[in-house]
């Protein structure tokens, strides 16, 4: 599979094309992507609403946001992504406590400190690298 992928990628690039990857942000997997029913069994990193409920993956949680950065950019490295598209992102004040982030709405400050690490490690990898999200409260950021 992985074959296929590296030979479009050089193929594209022999046509002026750049090719990329994509992630669902806070579920990492899209549900309509995920052929190979991929899933990640850390609840540690999820979210947790005010009543202690799990969420999304949380931005914020520094070794999810670690592992985040170090997924997309190892796999545009050896591929030569020069896109990474994130979809389904969406941000909401956590209370873990175990994420090292004060609890509720100032969690949100960390959630955006985490993908601004990520976008950092992916800017790394290729100085033009295009970031291209069409999802969540990506807008409010801006």
């Amino acid at each position: 599979k992985f074959k296929r992928h590296a030979h479009r990628v050089t193929h594209g690039r022999a046509h002026g094309v750049y090719i990329g990857d994509y992630s669902g942000c806070n579920s990492l997997f899209c549900p309509h992507y995920n052929e190979y029913g991929n899933h990640l069994d850390r609840p540690e990193w999820q979210t947790r609403d005010a009543e202690g409920r799990p969420g999304a993956f949380c931005f914020g949680a520094p070794e999810f946001a670690k592992y985040y950065a170090r997924t997309v950019a190892d796999t545009a490295r050896e591929y030569g992504f020069r896109i990474h598209c994130f979809d389904f992102l969406g941000l909401a004040p956590c209370f873990a406590t175990n994420h090292g982030h004060p609890a509720g709405r100032d969690s949100l400050y960390h959630q955006v400190l985490g993908l601004v690490h990520i976008m950092t490690r992916l800017n790394e990898v290729d100085p033009e690298m295009m970031v291209w999200s069409n999802s969540g409260n990506w807008a409010e950021f801006l």
